[in-house]
């Protein structure tokens, strides 16, 4: 499993938490705890639901999901895959018949914009907060 992969390898270090934002974060979280058998640090996993989903569930959900809520969670908001898809769905039409490797090229090359605009974008934030913010 995916996170046990994480928890296990990738963030290995006992003191490190996972924040996992999802749309239905609640849910998976129950999922989660009744197989937790597949899960050596379930403790080390926060859930939350991201910013957008949250609105649509049940007041108790949003008070222990909701990532404005959650200590650990900062300013996420879980949508980052849907600018992403969001982004790449205009080249939907203009690569549909291009052949596999020219589509390839186009998307890699509109990936990594996407990733530099999106750091560059992050200095810009910082900015912006530290003016809200002093």
């Amino acid at each position: 499993m995916l996170l046990n992969e994480l928890t296990e390898n990738v963030f290995n270090k006992d003191s490190q938490k996972i924040n996992v934002l999802y749309d239905i974060g609640c849910c998976f979280h129950k999922h989660i705890r009744k197989h937790n058998s597949t899960i050596s640090s379930l403790n080390r996993l926060q859930f939350g639901v991201s910013i957008f989903h949250s609105y649509a569930h049940t007041p108790s959900c949003q008070l222990k999901y909701h990532p404005r809520r959650l200590s650990s969670m900062g300013l996420a908001d879980g949508e980052n895959l849907e600018r992403l898809w969001s982004y790449l769905g205009r080249f939907a039409n203009m690569t549909r018949r291009m052949k596999p490797s020219n589509r390839l090229d186009l998307l890699s090359e509109a990936l990594e914009y996407f990733a530099e605009k999106t750091i560059r974008n992050l200095g810009n934030i910082y900015i912006i907060l530290k003016k809200i913010l002093c």
